[in-house]
């Protein structure tokens, strides 16, 4: 019996590093925006991604939020972090937090208030 326990674990562990654990791997159950794959089919997302792969590539995510009736695509990098510039809509129009009249509050709603719906790259960290 513990050699079928053992060929169990064992399976799990392969499968798991090889294909359904891989954390760069988005769920393609899930349509963003209408698609499966939207880094690679929303141009200028995959530009943001190209960026951030060159510009710093261990620190960095793509997140998908919903916010307010809106799917959020933010970019998470080290210089966005200190910008809160990073949000986007789906056609890459930058929601604009910082010239908001209550800019503040505004940012910090959306920081308290949004659900994430996938991971599309990398780790979060904010």
């Amino acid at each position: 019996m513990s050699t079928n326990i053992f060929f169990l674990i064992t399976l799990i562990t392969v499968f798991c590093t090889t294909v359904s654990c891989d954390k760069e791997t988005p769920d393609r159950d899930v349509l963003i925006c209408g698609t499966a794959d939207p880094i690679n089919d929303f141009e200028w997302l995959h530009d943001e991604y190209v960026k951030i792969q060159i510009d710093d590539p261990g620190i960095n995510a793509i997140v998908v939020f919903s916010f307010d009736g809106m799917t959020i695509i933010e970019v998470q990098n080290s210089l966005y972090s200190s910008t809160n510039i990073s949000q986007f809509k789906c056609d890459g129009t930058l929601i604009d937090f910082v010239s908001s009249p209550d800019r503040v509050a505004y940012f910090q709603e959306y920081q308290k208030n949004k659900k994430e719906i996938s991971v599309l790259y990398g780790t979060p960290f904010w």
